[in-house]
């Protein structure tokens, strides 16, 4: 999984996961929809 901005960056799930992690989260899930965009969930 690949995420980008509009302004042009882009971020990894492994990103995602990591800043997740460092805001104390320690349930984060990945959900594909029938769009190009994923739900992350975090809890």
């Amino acid at each position: 999984m690949l995420l980008k901005s509009n302004t042009g960056n882009t971020w990894t799930r492994h990103d995602y996961t990591t800043w997740l992690t460092q805001a104390g989260y320690t349930t984060i899930t990945y959900h594909p929809t029938n769009t190009p965009a994923t739900l992350i969930l975090a809890q």
